[in-house]
């Protein structure tokens, strides 16, 4: 009986055990950052845009009160968001915007300060909420959710960390984002998730300068075949967002979209060859 009751307590302390948790069949990934200002908003919105397997749909959800991904998307006019729709019986899948590239769009939303305020104090109160969500939206195995959320570690990213298959932890090559990927190490090594896949992208690559080449070296160094990705630095992405232009249909042949396709395509492989081999000995 001692050992029962342990387990019961261990239960309460730890919430629902991983089986019995509701989770959405879709595959889920949590786009992270130690720092701000790496474009993660930008590379969220970019594979919201071409990593659509058959049959299924993407979905981008933004988690950060920036709300800025939904304009990445081509998404201007206002709609109800998460900060609207935090109630556990709200229907997210009725509220998804049309964007580039057949995307799907949830956004944070606008609300007031107090808005913000209960929204975080129903996350701090309850780890499984965006899971819940996640799963209420009744998602195929074919569909992907892109998770945007703020830098660091907020009650925003834990919930995509806990509800991801796959972390892509966002960075850029300079000093500053060096330096916290230790910090960065950390903070998922100790959050309580379960993503089976952690990876890393370097962003705003520039070759034309000998630091930022330097640095790159450091980068892929220290993280290897860990390091998914790198997107070179390419002004037609704040121009496409200024105009309210889909790059990849303006200039696809841009180093940005031919960057964002690799990217995509290293990711597709992560989330998919296992289960497409898996159904081919079927």
């Amino acid at each position: 009986m001692s050992d029962l009751l342990r387990e019961l307590n261990q239960v309460r302390r730890d919430g629902l055990p991983e089986t019995i948790r509701k989770r959405t069949k879709a595959k889920v990934i949590a786009i992270v950052s130690a720092n701000g200002g790496v474009g993660k908003s930008t590379i969220a919105a970019g594979l919201a845009k071409t990593l659509r397997h058959p049959g299924g749909r993407v979905i981008a959800i933004d988690l950060d009160p920036q709300n800025a991904l939904s304009s990445h998307l081509g998404i201007t006019r206002p709609a109800p968001g998460l900060i609207q729709l935090k109630e556990q019986d709200a229907d997210w899948g009725a509220h998804r915007l049309p964007g580039f590239s057949d995307s799907e769009c949830l956004p944070f939303g606008t609300g007031e300060l107090n808005d913000r305020r209960l929204l975080r104090q129903m996350l701090l109160e309850d780890a499984d909420w965006l899971s819940q969500h996640l799963a209420s939206m009744h998602l195929s195995e074919n569909d992907t959710v892109i998770l945007d959320t703020p830098s660091g570690a907020t009650v925003y990213s834990q919930q995509a960390l806990d509800a991801a298959d796959l972390v892509l932890v966002m960075t850029v090559a300079d000093a500053a984002s060096y330096l916290a990927l230790d910090t960065m190490t950390q903070w998922l090594e100790t959050s309580p998730r379960r993503a089976q896949q952690q990876r890393y992208v370097l962003n705003q690559w520039d070759d034309s300068r000998a630091f930022s080449r330097d640095m790159g070296v450091l980068f892929r160094r220290r993280l290897g075949a860990n390091l998914i990705g790198t997107i070179r630095l390419d002004h037609q992405f704040n121009e496409s967002l200024a105009y309210g232009r889909d790059l990849l249909q303006h200039a696809p042949e841009s180093i940005g979209c031919q960057d964002i396709l690799s990217l995509s395509g290293a990711v597709h492989a992560l989330l998919f060859t296992d289960a497409s081999s898996q159904q081919g000995t079927l």
